[in-house]
């Protein structure tokens, strides 16, 4: 290298040098200009000549040289001041070979057997270890550390300190840049001295008396001024500021500075640098152009700043990016990609194109009926005699069955042939059913002691019943990734830890307040805002109360021996993570009291700071509390604040300021507006092992919510890791009644509403009145879930309070609507002539029982195929609801048909409804007449004939069709997710705590990006690691990169490593890795001194001459490495930080040194405050984690506890289509067959069904019902319950023989449409009135909401939309059929159906 400065002479290094030579030469010059008039008026000239002669005088000249006496504060030699020559160095010696490997710049920029310097070795070995310290903090940046190194080599060891360096102050008073005559002689006198060089001398005294005739005056150099050139000074600054500290994502700049990184400027960071006791002595740097001069020094230090993104010798590395945001080291960020919305002319487009195709199938529609009409009209058309054609008017009569005598009968066509086989199904079926009727009321007994058996049999399995109510085993199938990876990560690094955390906020209304923050070491007084929280009051009551955590004792109870139960009390300190146990015993607490330790009496320390004149400062927390926040690493604040205080917690890690501090905006930490306070517990996957830390989770949620003083009235909001499910348990018993209510009320109203009542007759009510029948229906109800219930705890499916709250509710549903057909169409039926009542019962179980088994084989196929969801909440709902509907119909058709045939005989009998056995007299109850109630008569008179006016049709088509295309067009705008502060109580603590959480909170969740076995370290570290000589595509490095664009990929941070931490901690030029010399395998830890053992450095410079460590020798100190203690002398010991994040195999006879199976990299999420945030955080993370993976060749995942719950709605919308999908596909298939292979009748059921399916989730958009599990399995039982509101209806229409659609549409309404409004309808509507009096935000919402949507819906569109559609597009009646029967003798279904 070549210096900028004055070159040395070519003289070698014995010779005899003339130093005043080249001065008296410049004069003699001048004076020969002068003399002989040439340029004499030159004055600039002359003062050229004049500067290069002070600076040839100054070259080889030194300020100091050797040590003596110690600073003020006794912990670092000082230099003696010496005023001589620099002396040579033996190169064969240990001076010059520690000087080539402490400051080679110096060595290298002189020529070979002439190497002077002006320390000797003790200052050297000072400065290596010095610079020591320094490389743990910039070794990352190559170019920082060499600029770093520069400086100090050049101002302790340069040999021409004289040109750049000069004595600041001294006792005897002399003025700046004057050096003192230590022998009583001048600058100049001494420059004339004899100044052979003597090698290989140590000794001060002996070597300056040899040297040059002065003797050294042991008067120690306590402050200096060094004049730096400001072009280099600026690259030097520019080089470091953006180096970051690998442990903690902060940039070192900051603790280079003395204040925030941000805040940090180059005078800023050089005034800092040179005050103690970042030096032993005060050095003042001065900042100038390269060709001025001040005082007696002759120019500045000039050497050569390396850029950042510049390589530095001799391995020819640059920066890291992380460390150098240069775009010749960064690859270029991907662009976000933008979210494109399609639009047509503006609008959303499928908004655009579902109402424009609205408009024209209305359009199509209304031309089709108009041309209908205009045919009908003008009798242009005329349909084949005897034949009704699926064109005709709906008002057509039906031609007679004989037909006309010339009637040739049509080709039998393939839906002729299927329209027969239907009809055969059908009547087969009935006659089945009727069957069945008979024999049940035959035998009720036998019946109902054979369902009785079975029914007890599998409700008994109630008795291996178990509820889930662990969120994560609710939510996130056992087989998805996330749980695949939680499952991964608890099995190599152990669970996530349980965080116990308290918000504190002042009270509303405590001002701000403006603070002049000094530095013990800076004359720079920054001003800062401290936030309404950061008082000393409030600090000291939130140091108070943690001390009361810690003490808090909760009794826990465990078994003892020979079978007894210890009880003893347990406090923090038996479930608390301690990460250096058992050297370090303190619990691992987040919070801003561990900036001072824990500890009130360094809270209340000060220091009184002088200014100048008589004025002085005092530094206080708030100047601690200001560095700590900036940097969390110092373990010795004297140079900040004075203090003498560690910024390190009490269990030897860092307190990080994101997370104890909340509410400020950027990086300005003094400005919070909240405290956070955070104890970490250990986690075990074994829940028998959690026992113990929620016994003193729910003593730590009872002392803060109920029994802490709050003097200061501080907001303060907890959790617990137990405390959602603690709220979601306490939620459902507070809703247990409500709950019970709405039953009830559903109870009474179905043992009213089955009834007859009379008012001829008041006394006929008492037997009439069906309350006993009805409550057997809701019995036999119970007993199907039950059963239900039973059938999958004998199989060890374990259930959801979702099953318990939703299932009863649904088969509740099913069964009123089937009971209320059954018993309705029993009581409007008249006895035929002939008929026995028993036969009477069995025709008419025969007619209705077909469509029972169509609504019930129809919903638990549909409720079975749900099962088929990956959701486990969905999954366990579908399997017990199937089986529950499964087994109500079987039920109904067996024990509900004995029951009612033997209410049958209790009711011709006279005797009383409840009290069986007690009879009337006939003359007071007349005789038992057919009737079907008051809404069957309205229904039938009144309603249904409104209802088919060709208005009122046409406007309910327009209408209905216009909101179920409305509601499609909101679909795609659902929210997704859900709210987690939904799932308590609108009185739980949580939900402040969650408020709180948002709006304070400055980093999100950690995220673990682990990866797993098969990666070689040793070999590839390059690929993971982020300090120079890394790969730009690196592990650490992508996670960087994907930091800077935190607003898309949701990552806050770039990602502790400790590969990198370990890579400085191994370096030759840290002194982390040492051994005790003479024993090489014994471990000499940073903190042992030199008095307690020598010891030496794990590595020479030649082991990691290509960078890195070879294979070997990076896999031998690793282990030594993670359990190294972390302290002042090396901050970088892994025990604390990164133990548990490398996951190690054990060594043995064919492995003797342990190697690396897997390691985690942990960073923090963005904060998150929705269901969008977390799902989009979850889908970054993993894209991510996808192209590491490719990098490595190895599989790495990321990981956060959250994941599992968010999982689901990555998939959730395709998910549902495809249930939904399967269940209507399972409806249309039953419908298809139950209805006589009619495929008109399937798809107005299926169609209808789906309507009520889509305005059901246009009404969740604008009520405010976001999309997620709870709401999928609302829609698939809205699926069920809307095919028992159109199931019937259907079928009814097509059997009927009616001569028009419109008179079979009214037949319908009024048959089935009264058993539907009087069962489901209105019992539905009355349980769910109830629920919105609930005090659960999750059952007013998705239940109380969602479940009117299914009753309103179903009942509009069931009792409304569904008779209009089916007297304008209803299948035919199968006169086809009936005419070929008829023609060919086979007449007994027609005639049945006349009849």
């Amino acid at each position: 290298m070549t210096s900028r400065r004055a070159p040395y002479q070519s003289q070698g290094c014995r010779q005899r040098r003339q130093p005043t030579l080249g001065r008296l030469t410049a004069h003699t010059y001048l004076a020969l200009l002068l003399l002989c008039g040439g340029a004499v008026a030159d004055t600039a000239r002359a003062q050229s000549l004049d500067a290069a002669a002070a600076d040839e005088a100054s070259a080889n000249r030194c300020i100091w040289y050797g040590q003596c006496g110690d600073n003020a504060s006794g912990n670092a030699k000082l230099n003696c001041k010496y005023t001589g020559e620099a002396p040579c160095l033996d190169e064969s010696g240990e001076h010059y070979r520690l000087l080539a490997e402490t400051c080679p710049m110096l060595v290298d920029e002189q020529p070979r057997n002439e190497t002077r310097a002006c320390c000797d070795l003790a200052q050297v070995k000072t400065l290596h270890k010095s610079l020591g310290l320094s490389e743990a903090l910039l070794s990352g940046c190559p170019s920082c550390a060499y600029n770093f190194r520069q400086l100090f080599c050049y101002s302790t060891c340069s040999p021409n300190q004289q040109q750049f360096m000069a004595y600041a102050r001294n006792n005897a008073g002399e003025k700046f840049g004057e050096f003192p005559s230590d022998t009583g002689k001048t600058i100049a006198e001494l420059a004339q001295e004899d100044s052979t060089c003597v090698l290989n001398s140590t000794d001060v005294d002996d070597v300056m008396d040899d040297v040059s005739g002065a003797v050294v005056n042991h008067t120690s150099v306590q402050a200096v001024q060094y004049w730096l050139d400001r072009e280099q000074a600026m690259a030097f600054f520019n080089s470091c500021k953006n180096v970051q500290y690998s442990s903690t994502q902060t940039r070192v700049i900051g603790m280079l500075c003395g204040r925030a990184a941000d805040a940090c400027t180059m005078p800023d960071f050089f005034t800092f640098l040179g005050l103690p006791p970042n030096s032993p002595f005060k050095i003042m740097f001065e900042l100038v152009a390269r060709n001025e001069t001040q005082h007696n020094v002759s120019a500045p230090m000039n050497a050569t700043s390396k850029r950042c993104d510049e390589a530095v010798m001799p391995l020819n590395k640059t920066c890291s990016c992380q460390d150098c945001p240069s775009p010749k080291l960064c690859p270029l960020l991907p662009p976000i990609p933008k979210q494109h919305h399609f639009t047509i002319f503006g609008f959303d487009g499928f908004t655009f194109v579902v109402l424009v195709s609205y408009a024209a199938i209305l359009a199509i529609s209304m031309l089709v009926l108009a041309c209908h009409f205009q045919r009908t009209f003008n009798h242009s058309w005329r349909p084949v005699p005897g034949v009704e054609d699926a064109g005709s008017d709906e008002s057509a009569p039906l031609p007679s069955p004989k037909g006309p005598a010339n009637f040739t009968p049509p080709d039998v066509g393939c839906w002729q042939k299927m329209e027969e086989k239907g009809a055969a199904l059908e009547l087969s079926l009935k006659e089945a059913f009727r069957s069945w009727g008979i024999l049940v009321a035959n035998n009720p007994v036998i019946v109902l002691a054979v369902c009785s058996v079975v029914t007890g049999g599998l409700i008994a399995g109630v008795y291996f019943f178990k509820v889930v109510t662990d969120p994560v085993h609710l939510w996130s199938s056992p087989s998805s990734e996330s749980r695949l990876h939680k499952q991964y990560f608890d099995e190599h690094f152990g669970p996530f830890y349980r965080p116990e955390q308290i918000i504190i906020k002042a009270p509303e209304g405590t001002a701000w307040t403006t603070e002049e923050i000094d530095s013990f070491s800076s004359p720079y007084a920054a001003s800062a805002a401290f936030g309404p929280i950061v008082h000393y009051p409030f600090l000291l009551e939130v140091l108070r109360l943690e001390n009361r955590v810690r003490e808090l004792q909760a009794p826990f109870s465990e078994p003892g021996p020979n079978g007894t139960t210890v009880t003893r009390n347990i406090t923090l300190s038996d479930i608390c993570f301690k990460p250096l146990s058992p050297a370090n015993d303190a619990c691992t607490v987040e919070s801003v009291s561990q900036w001072f330790q824990h500890n009130e009496t360094r809270l209340n320390l000060t220091f009184v700071k002088p200014l100048e004149s008589i004025f002085t400062t005092t530094l206080d927390w708030r100047n601690h509390i200001y560095h700590c926040a900036s940097a969390p690493f110092d373990t010795n604040s004297q140079n900040a604040d004075g203090l003498n205080i560690s910024c390190m917690a009490d269990y030897s890690g860092p307190a990080m300021a994101n997370v104890v501090l909340g509410g400020y905006p950027g990086d300005a930490y003094t400005n919070a507006t909240a405290l956070l306070v955070t104890f970490v517990v250990n986690n075990h996957v074994n829940e028998e092992e959690n026992k113990m830390a929620e016994a003193w989770e729910k003593r730590f949620l009872d002392f803060i919510l109920y029994e802490y003083e709050n003097s200061l009235d501080l907001s303060i909001a907890v959790n617990a890791q137990r405390s959602i499910e603690d709220e979601v348990n306490r939620e459902s018993a507070a809703d247990e009644m409500t709950i019970a209510i709405s039953y009830l009320l559903m109870f009474c109203y179905i043992g009213f509403t089955l009834g007859q009542y009379s008012l001829t007759y008041p006394a006929r009510n008492l037997i009439d009145s069906k309350a006993l029948i009805g409550l057997s229906g809701v019995l036999i109800v119970l007993c199907a879930v039950g059963a239900s219930l039973g059938f999958f705890a004998y199989l060890g499916v374990p259930a959801t309070l979702i099953i318990v709250e939703v299932v009863p509710f649904l088969v509740l549903a099913v069964g009123v609507d089937n009971i209320c057909i059954l018993v309705q169409s029993h009581q409007r039926d008249e006895k035929r002539d002939g008929e026995t009542d028993i036969e009477q019962f069995g025709r008419i179980v025969g007619e209705v029982a077909p469509s029972m088994l169509l609504t019930g084989v129809s919903e638990s196929t549909a409720f079975f195929l749900g099962a088929l969801s990956t959701m486990p909440a969905v999954r366990t709902f579908s399997l017990y609801a199937g089986m529950a509907v499964f087994v109500n119909f079987l039920l109904q058709i067996t024990c509900f048909l004995a029951l009612m045939s033997l209410d049958m005989r209790r009711q011709r009998s006279n005797r009383l409804d409840v009290f069986c056995c007690v009879p009337l007299s006939k003359k007071h109850t007349g005789e038992l007449q057919a009737s079907g109630g008051l809404i069957f008569t309205f229904m039938q008179d009144m309603y249904s004939h409104f209802l088919m006016l060709f208005p009122v049709r046409v406007c309910t088509m327009i209408f209905f069709t216009l909101i179920f295309f409305g509601s499609l067009t909101r679909i795609p705008h659902l929210d997704v997710g859900l709210d987690q502060t939904l799932a308590l109580p609108k009185d739980s603590y949580l939900l402040k705590y969650f408020h709180e959480m948002n709006e304070v909170f400055r980093v999100g969740s950690p995220v673990y990006f682990v990866v797993k076995d098969g990666f070689d370290y040793a070999e590839d570290v390059d690929k993971i690691c982020t300090t120079s000589g890394c790969s730009p595509y690196s592990l650490g490095a992508q996670l960087s990169m994907a930091s800077k664009q935190s607003n898309y990929t949701r990552l806050a941070t770039s990602a502790s490593s400790w590969v990198n931490d370990y890579l400085q901690w191994i370096s030759p030029s840290v002194s982390c890795c040492r051994l005790v010399e003479g024993n090489y395998t014994e471990f000499c830890n940073a903190s042992v001194t030199p008095e307690e053992a020598t010891c030496t450095p794990c590595l020479k410079p030649s082991d990691v001459a290509t960078g890195h460590p070879d294979k070997e020798i990076f896999m031998k100190f690793m282990n030594k490495f993670l359990a190294d203690i972390p302290g002042k002398d090396c901050a970088k010991g892994g025990k604390a930080a990164y133990n548990a994040a490398v996951n190690r195999t054990p060594s043995d006879i064919n492995s003797p040194v342990e190697t690396v199976r897997s390691s985690y990299f942990m960073a923090y999420h963005s904060v998150c405050q929705t269901s969008q945030d977390y799902t989009q955080a979850l889908k970054q993370a993993r894209r991510i984690a996808a192209n590491i993976s490719t990098t490595l060749g190895v599989e790495v995942f990321a990981y956060s506890y959250f994941y599992v719950f968010y999982e689901q709605y990555l998939d959730l919308v395709h998910e549902s289509m495809v249930n939904l999908g399967l269940c209507c596909a399972a409806i249309f298939t039953w419908s298809f067959i139950l209805m006589g292979f009619s495929v008109s009748s399937a798809l107005i059921t299926l169609v209808t069904v789906v309507m009520i399916v889509v305005d059901i989730m246009g009404v969740m958009y604008y009520w405010g019902i976001s999309f997620n599990a709870i709401s999928l399995v609302n829609l698939v039982m809205a699926v069920g319950i809307s095919v028992e509101f159109c199931a019937h209806i259907v079928r009814k229409f097509s059997v009927s023989c009616k001569p028009t659609r419109i008179e079979r549409a009214k037949d319908a309404l009024a048959h089935m449409g009264s058993s539907v409004i009087s069962g489901i309808t209105l019992t539905k509507f009355v349980g769910i009135v109830v629920l919105a009096f609930a005090k659960s935000q999750l059952f007013q919402i998705f239940y109380f909401r969602m479940y009117l949507c299914m009753v309103l819906f179903g009942a509009t569109h069931g009792l409304i939309f569904l008779p209009v559609l089916l007297s304008f597009v209803g299948p035919r009646c199968p006169t086809v059929s009936s005419v070929r029967s008829q023609l060919t003798e086979r007449t007994p279904l027609l005639g049945h159906r006349a009849q």
